[in-house]
């Protein structure tokens, strides 16, 4: 499955033409050995120019995280494994569907903020289990969708 998704990102990848050398960069990191969890915020714009922003814990390639974070990398594909996503009712649940397996392929351009984490969420549990490493002010200010959103738009 993974492998698919690899090379549907790299035939969008070439039919766009932007920026392709980052655009590579960030396929080849996508699957790199060692793993990280992640808080990631991404601000996905929607049908009628909406800008929507979405929550999720996932794992993310160590070497790409650290692209992201320095600048390096600042265009391309991201893939999250093991998805969680943050809920309306302030709890964590897993992302699961008949098609996705628990990962997704975003656009590095839609992260907003991007925060490594000490431990694996929880799915289930709240903000209690960080011990103040995800910001629970900004998710409930900004926090109007309960569902995830599909992957690349």
């Amino acid at each position: 499955m993974i492998k698919n998704k690899a090379l549907l990102v790299l035939i969008v990848t070439l039919l766009m033409g932007c920026d392709a050398k980052n655009d590579f960069s960030s396929i080849g990191s996508n699957f790199d050995g060692d793993t990280v969890w992640t808080f990631t915020q991404f601000n996905v714009l929607e049908e009628d120019d909406v800008i929507n922003s979405y929550y999720y814990y996932g794992e993310v390639s160590e070497e790409l995280y650290q692209k992201i974070s320095s600048n390096q990398l600042t265009t391309g594909f991201i893939l999250l494994r093991n998805v969680k996503y943050w809920g309306n009712d302030n709890l964590i649940y897993e992302y699961r569907s008949k098609e996705e397996e628990g990962s997704l392929i975003f656009r590095i351009e839609d992260i907003q903020k991007m925060e490594l984490l000490r431990i694996e969420p929880i799915a289930g549990k709240g903000q209690e289990q960080f011990e103040d490493e995800t910001p629970a002010a900004i998710i409930e200010e900004n926090s109007e969708n309960s569902e995830p959103p599909s992957a690349i738009d």
